[in-house]
């Protein structure tokens, strides 16, 4: 996730992809502004990074958030990138 979450950030003017867009921006198509469309749209040549947002081992769901520990599956933060393990203190790291 990590070296597509870089990916995408290369191909989209120094941006990571926005907490409220994670899905779409990551499993479709998109243009360099970060607009989304069915994959193949040929208006939107990047993308998708992924299949699908990865399941958290540890809980077994894949919701993506940017609250405190065990608010979401997965912790992400659009400044930087960063996506954690969110569903304890101990798993922060995987």
């Amino acid at each position: 996730m990590h070296a597509q979450l870089e990916r995408y950030r290369q191909e989209h003017q120094d941006s990571y992809p926005d907490l409220l867009d994670f899905d779409a921006q990551l499993t479709t198509s998109s243009d360099s502004s970060g607009a989304t469309a069915p994959i193949g749209t040929p208006e939107f040549p990047y993308g998708p990074y992924v299949q699908r947002i990865p399941t958290n081992p540890f809980t077994g769901v894949n919701d993506v958030g940017d609250g405190p520990v065990g608010s979401s599956d997965w912790y992400y933060d659009e400044s930087s990138g960063e996506l954690l393990a969110n569903d304890s203190l101990a798993n922060q790291d995987y």
